[in-house]
């Protein structure tokens, strides 16, 4: 019998009861015991680390983290879980208030307004800690973070998103309805080669200005979204581009009566299209990646910050995007096929440009790693008694 995958969950249980409260903690403890049966029927062996329990980590080896913003501690406690147990998927657990993101350095020269970089790139390198995104091009670890807004009080948001986990069944999306596509006017030659490189095509692209809401919003059942549009920071909405105007092409409250395919997988380009920002602070709308996954979707990639892309050809997030989408649909789990374009990017492009560097360091997955959103080949086997069985092939 093949050995069952690891998967270990990262989290933070008095940052969690911070959060939400001794009764929220106990929510989500008993969310995460369903979830580690639920992955125990799909084979996988999941444990859940509080990283910040010095008798957990001393047991590994490991330190624990000294608070909610040690994102040293925090990326030295996931070094020690990953060397004692060389897991398959590593899940950071909540937002950047309960597990950290690991803030790296500016890169020298690259000025756009972004004095550091929220990061997960850390996480999946077993590199040492440090500050600067080139420590950490050699990038070997399965990673993804199911997220709740930074300050977010209702422990409920996190249980729908490990309930949707638990929930999560691979699907075989129709082919011929695969992708929803929206791109800023500016960049939509780039967006029209992403897609030809995708599927083949760019047919069902829309474009802002023109489109939006409501006209978008039938095409977003659909199981693949490829996203090329402004985003902004502390923001619920993405944008158009042209004629010097920035219309809206999506946003939170637009999603309000969306049906979202469940188990969709989102790839956003968008400057802050994975910012969790405290939407309750300002009492403004929640971020649009977040409005995504309680919507269903199984999976987000998107950025933290200011994000580059080419306009009549493709670069940066063009690329990081494309190959995320690309072994999604090819049937990895949304964390694997995020470490492939991952290293992907780093064989293919010239690391020591700026642009390069933080595109690596900037985008990140938002869901569940080990889920695996699509399956899209069928075979027939034979098995021993004679009878034929479906099998879906990866």
């Amino acid at each position: 019998m093949t050995p069952a995958s690891i998967k270990v969950v990262i989290a933070n249980f008095p940052a969690l009861a911070a959060k939400y409260g001794p009764s929220g903690l106990q929510l989500v403890q008993a969310a995460l015991k369903r979830l580690i049966n639920a992955d125990a029927a799909r084979h996988l062996q999941t444990q859940v680390f509080d990283i910040a329990d010095p008798s957990v980590m001393s047991k590994i080896g490991g330190p624990h983290v000294l608070g909610t913003n040690d994102d040293r501690g925090a990326k030295l406690s996931v070094d020690a879980i990953c060397k004692a147990l060389n897991p398959d998927y590593v899940m950071l657990l909540d937002g950047p208030d309960v597990v950290p993101h690991v803030g790296l350095s500016q890169i020298p020269g690259l000025i756009d307004g972004d004095r550091t970089i929220d990061s997960d790139l850390p996480y999946a390198s077993p590199a040492g800690f440090s500050r600067n995104i080139a420590s950490y091009l050699a990038v070997t670890r399965v990673v993804g973070r199911l997220p709740a807004a930074r300050g977010e009080t209702d422990p409920n948001k996190l249980i729908e998103l490990i309930n949707f986990s638990i929930d999560h069944r691979t699907s075989w999306p129709n082919t011929e309805n695969l992708y929803f596509a929206i791109s800023a006017e500016v960049w939509k030659v780039s967006t029209q080669l992403s897609l030809g490189s995708l599927f083949g095509n760019h047919t069902a692209l829309f474009v802002s200005p023109t489109d939006g809401h409501t006209g978008i919003d039938g095409a977003l059942a659909n199981p693949v979204h490829f996203i090329n549009c402004h985003g902004a920071t502390n923001d619920w909405r993405f944008y158009g581009e042209g004629a010097n105007q920035f219309p809206i092409a999506l946003d939170t409250p637009g999603f309000s009566s969306v049906l979202v395919g469940q188990g969709a997988v989102v790839a956003a380009e968008c400057c802050y299209g994975a910012q969790l920002y405290n939407y309750r602070l300002s009492n403004i709308h929640p971020p649009l990646c977040l409005t995504y996954l309680w919507k269903g979707a199984s999976a987000v990639l998107g950025s933290t910050t200011i994000s580059y892309g080419q306009s009549a050809s493709n670069g940066q997030a063009d690329l990081m995007a494309q190959e995320f989408v690309r072994n999604v649909i090819a049937g990895a789990s949304s964390g694997r096929a995020l470490l492939q374009a991952r290293q992907t990017f780093v064989q293919s492009q010239m690391m020591s440009n700026p642009c390069n560097l933080k595109t690596l360091a900037q985008f990140l997955l938002l869901g569940d790693p080990s889920l695996q959103p699509f399956v899209l080949q069928e075979s027939e086997l034979e098995v021993s008694d004679g009878t034929m069985v479906s099998h879906r092939v990866v």
